[in-house]
């Protein structure tokens, strides 16, 4: 969807009047930039793309289809390079994110020609959250060449509401808390994490917390800029 008629029609297909904002982008064409940084030190551990590609009418939700693109300092690609992933939001803007499809697809860039499998739930955020709602656990197993990744994301829940200042600028926003654990041969997480989230935009800060609560990163939106 390159030319601008694509994009007027795939806009007027996917975004009726009916249709609310969640706290997820659905702007075609919009590209988020964060850094994140090491709290001891203050330093920059690596950068994140984030960009919207389309967004199309899919029965009852809107899809929206985007590339993640991680990079360390360095600018070496991480988890793969360049990711395409999808979203999908109803109209009364719930997100729905299939977490085991978007595990798998950062394992398959590892093992591209490789028989994988997957399960796994929706990480969900509601539109109308508010402070002191609880969120549903979110989980998936993805096994490729004999061996088993699994995630699982328990103790959601939405902590607080407030105003965050971040290099891209000022945004209201919940704030999301999360227990994460990830197993995998040679990899076991066990980590915290809290996560600002500003309606129609998506995230503009990230904290990772070791398990028992020591802040270890902080990630920040630096800057956004629409293309099309």
């Amino acid at each position: 969807m390159r030319g601008l008629i694509s994009v007027l029609v795939a806009m007027l297909l996917s975004v009726p009047a009916f249709a609310q904002d969640g706290f997820f982008c659905t702007t075609p064409g919009i590209s988020l930039c964060y850094e994140r940084s090491e709290v001891k030190s203050g330093k920059l551990k690596e950068t994140s793309l984030f960009e919207v590609d389309s967004v199309y009418r899919k029965g009852d939700v809107r899809e929206i289809a985007f590339h993640v693109t991680r990079r360390e300092k360095n600018g070496r690609p991480i988890l793969g390079g360049r990711t395409a992933l999808t979203m999908d939001i109803d109209d009364k803007g719930t997100t729905y994110l299939n977490f085991g499809e978007t595990v798998q697809c950062f394992v398959r860039n590892y093992f591209r020609d490789a028989n994988l499998k997957y399960e796994g739930t929706d990480a969900i955020l509601p539109a109308d959250a508010r402070a002191g709602d609880t969120l549903p656990d979110a989980n998936c197993t993805v096994t490729v060449l004999g061996f088993k990744l699994t995630v699982s994301v328990s103790e959601r829940s939405i902590i607080k509401e407030e105003t965050v200042t971040v290099p891209a600028g000022t945004f209201h926003c919940i704030v999301v808390k999360e227990h994460r654990v990830e197993k995998a041969p040679f990899h076991n997480r066990d980590f915290w994490m809290q996560t600002w989230y500003s309606k129609g935009l998506g995230y503009v800060k990230h904290e990772v917390y070791d398990k028992n609560m020591k802040h270890e990163l902080t990630e920040v939106l630096v800057q956004k800029s629409v293309s099309r």
